[in-house]
């Protein structure tokens, strides 16, 4: 249990570093209104979108690992969202990037 409010707060600072906000936030904004909300953000560009995809992702997996499954899964499909605008956006495919999309769908499906 320790380790995981551990990770949390690492979480936590990390996206208040990059001017960005707690993780809750991004569950209370619509999956359908999160990346343009986030793109209209002029301070925000690929590399911070990559940054918020990894931080929600890994917040979706100490959740996970709670076992609080319905908020891991929203902490997911907000990464999923991230994930799929920057492999569309993006002129170089990322296998790695490609992976984790892959399995937050499997993950999501069941």
């Amino acid at each position: 249990q320790g380790k995981f409010q551990e990770a949390n707060q690492v979480i936590e600072n990390s996206l208040l570093d990059f001017g960005l906000k707690m993780p809750e936030v991004y569950l209370n904004i619509d999956q359908a209104e999160l990346l343009s909300k986030l793109k209209t953000r002029d301070d925000l560009n690929d590399g911070q979108m990559k940054v918020l995809a990894e931080l929600l992702f890994q917040k979706g997996e100490v959740e996970r690992e709670l076992s609080n499954y319905e908020v891991d899964k929203q902490y997911y499909s907000r990464a999923l969202i991230l994930l799929e605008y920057l492999t569309d956006h993006e002129k170089v495919y990322s296998f790695e990037r490609g992976e984790r999309i892959d399995w937050i769908k499997s993950y999501l499906s069941n």
